[in-house]
């Protein structure tokens, strides 16, 4: 890792390495540095994966460790290509439930290749309603893809300078239902959920109120209004037992 930051710290080294990167942007297979599972990535586009790999998230590996457990039901909403998902499949085992939920097309053909075939995909996005809305996509892996254009507009900006290529944002129209919705229709009860939708979490706090209430954990990723989602958090009976400032990343706890 040291070799790899030592490297990426090098000017004249990304700016070479990076268009060269982006231009063989082609699928890969490697071993997921946690489950040990294969996990099919984009050379270019999924860098972070094969880049950092756990060494972003160890923080928050420790604390889904301790409350996830065989058996256990877990719902994704915003899973990407899976790097999550692959954990979580393996702490549930067999027994267990995962379902995912991720509205981006290139993403879900990753996913289907990256997670277990009892796993759900719903391919929607979540938010406070039934019906359908704009996604906003960046071209760089669709990490920051979001409801909210000024969110995805601003994330653009930073990755075309940090890595001196242009590309403009596209968008499509997705499907949205309500966290509750999914998990009635499913009949699901997660013991478990994670959110991570850049910018869009207080509106799918908002379409979840009915299943939070007894759900029992909590990871959330918050860009905005952080207060209006700890109010609302507090008021369902949930605590904050553990935050990772760098990532946003926050998690709560049924009383």
């Amino acid at each position: 890792m040291r070799l790899k930051k030592y490297i990426a710290n090098i000017k004249i080294l990304r700016l070479i390495l990076l268009p060269i990167f982006r231009y063989l942007d082609f699928n890969i297979k490697i071993k997921h540095d946690v489950t040990k599972r294969n996990f099919f990535i984009k050379l270019y586009s999924h860098k972070g994966y094969w880049y950092y790999g756990k060494e972003r998230e160890n923080e928050e590996l420790e604390v889904i460790n301790k409350w996830i457990k065989k058996g256990d039901s877990v719902l994704e909403i915003g899973a990407h290509i899976g790097y999550f998902t692959q954990i979580f499949e393996d702490l549930v085992s067999e027994t267990g439930r995962v379902i995912v939920v991720e509205p981006t097309p290139i993403s879900i053909n990753f996913l289907k290749k990256n997670i277990n075939n009892n796993s759900i995909i719903i391919p929607k996005a979540a938010s406070r309603n039934n019906g359908s809305a704009t996604l906003y996509i960046e071209k760089f892996g669709g990490f920051t893809n979001s409801l909210n254009q000024r969110f995805t507009k601003l994330k653009n900006r930073t990755h075309q300078s940090s890595q001196n290529i242009v590309q403009e944002i596209s968008s499509i129209e997705v499907e949205t239902e309500t966290i509750d919705n999914i998990c009635s229709r499913n009949m699901f009860v997660p013991k478990f959920i994670k959110i991570d939708v850049e910018d869009a979490e207080l509106q799918v706090l908002l379409g979840a109120l009915e299943i939070l209430k007894i759900s029992k954990y909590l990871m959330i990723e918050i860009n905005s209004n952080k207060d209006e989602i700890f109010n609302l958090l507090i008021k369902l009976g949930y605590i904050r037992v553990f935050n990772h400032i760098k990532n946003n990343n926050y998690f709560f706890e049924k009383k």
